[in-house]
């Protein structure tokens, strides 16, 4: 019986100095990454779009707006787009566009956003001067710190009445 005992004292006296040496091991803080979400960044930037009507065309334009960051991962926007379009025969108008878009930050370098605003458009042909709507869906791609290459897709429309065009825009904006 007392080997028994001698036995269970040891297991015991065993424990109680490993669980000593646990408690003096020195255990460095974790490096937690505490950088804030911007508060907003500017942009302005060259785009390009082709698109359809039911003819066929093409543009080219200025873009310049701004992001606001909501939370880590949820920004809101807006910005302002200049743009003069060309068909086979040749110019055709040019509209000037305010939108809003509200988005997600998926990764470091992509954000993603859904967009929607309206629009003037000046056409050679005045019966199709007049406003319209714009809704579309789109992604920036940080290239560098301070650019990015976007990819839009959207429809538009006069206003009481369904989408009647589709354009596929790129650009390359710079982050200010």
């Amino acid at each position: 019986m007392s080997i028994l005992r001698y036995s269970l004292a040891a297991l015991a006296a065993g424990f109680m100095i490993s669980s000593a040496h646990a408690a003096d091991l020195i255990v460095a803080d974790p490096v937690v990454d505490m950088a804030s979400p911007k508060a907003w960044e500017a942009h302005a930037g060259v785009v390009g779009t082709v698109g359809n009507d039911g003819a066929a065309f093409g543009g080219l334009g200025v873009v310049i707006g701004a992001d606001v960051d909501l939370t880590d991962v949820v920004f809101i926007g807006g910005e302002v787009r200049g743009m003069a379009y060309f068909a086979a025969v040749g110019y055709t108008g040019f509209e000037l566009l305010a939108s809003g878009r509200i988005g997600f930050h998926a990764t470091d370098d992509l954000d993603l956003y859904a967009t929607g605003g309206v629009g003037y458009f000046a056409a050679t042909v005045p019966a199709n001067t007049g406003a319209f709507y714009s809704v579309g869906v789109g992604a920036e791609f940080d290239v560098a710190d301070d650019m990015a290459v976007r990819a839009e897709v959207t429809g538009t429309g006069n206003f009481g009445a369904g989408i009647n065009s589709a354009q596929a825009t790129l650009g390359l904006l710079w982050k200010f």
